[in-house]
């Protein structure tokens, strides 16, 4: 399985080497040996607490890389949705079941979007955008991974539909003064095996500041 942070690795030339670092902690091991595997060769040459760089050189023709682009259907609220995303974007070939849980409660909550303006907050591929857009939500969906904002934008050409995508970290893209009348989240609480809680964080601190006096914040999790 050809891992995205390791496609530059077909590039080498038999007999090229590479450098890998990373966390034990947070996936470098599974990295690591994905590499060695499709390479030939490869050894940690540095550790220091848990950070560990290896080296790896190619000693055999490695295997072709995967389709850069997937698709995968998705029924949500009613339509039926084609969600277009490029590898190691979360929650790739299915809704996560949090989000699936955010999108009834939203549903039963607010009920027409129309003329509303919604902020999605760490957007990812659109699980959340795709369906409010179609609800007729004026939506602004912000996201930090560029892989997953060209998937975003993918998807919603695929669907027909409509909003506006901003590559941000957390709200910095958005202007000043921009606020919303709905602000929807369902934000990560892990990287790797550990419980991050630091994005979670920064996006409910978002929300509070950009929400209209009365509006509503939903977060899945």
């Amino acid at each position: 399985m050809w891992r995205p942070a390791l496609w530059p690795l077909p590039a080498l030339r038999i007999g090229g080497r590479a450098y890998l670092a990373g966390d034990k902690n947070k996936g470098f091991e599974r990295y690591f040996k994905e590499a060695r595997r499709l390479l030939g060769y490869g050894e940690v040459v540095r550790r220091e607490g848990p950070y560990r760089v290896a080296l790896l050189e190619k000693e055999k023709e490695a295997p072709p890389l995967p389709p850069l682009w997937h698709t995968f259907k998705a029924r949500l609220l009613d339509r039926e949705f084609t969600f277009r995303h490029l590898p190691g974007v979360f929650s790739a070939g299915k809704v996560d079941p949090a989000s699936l849980l955010l999108l009834e409660a939203l549903k039963g909550e607010v009920g027409d979007l129309k003329g509303r303006s919604v902020l999605d907050l760490g957007a990812g591929y659109g699980a959340l955008t795709l369906p409010l857009a179609h609800l007729g939500g004026e939506v602004t969906a912000v996201e930090d991974d560029w892989g997953s904002v060209l998937s975003l934008e993918e998807s919603l050409r695929a669907n027909g539909l409509r909003a506006s995508v901003l590559h941000s970290d957390v709200d910095e893209a958005l202007t000043e003064g921009a606020r919303f009348d709905i602000i929807v989240t369902n934000p990560p609480f892990h990287v790797g095996g550990a419980v991050i809680l630091d994005v979670a964080q920064a996006f409910v601190e978002a929300a509070a500041a950009r929400l209209k006096p009365g509006g509503g914040f939903f977060s899945g999790g």
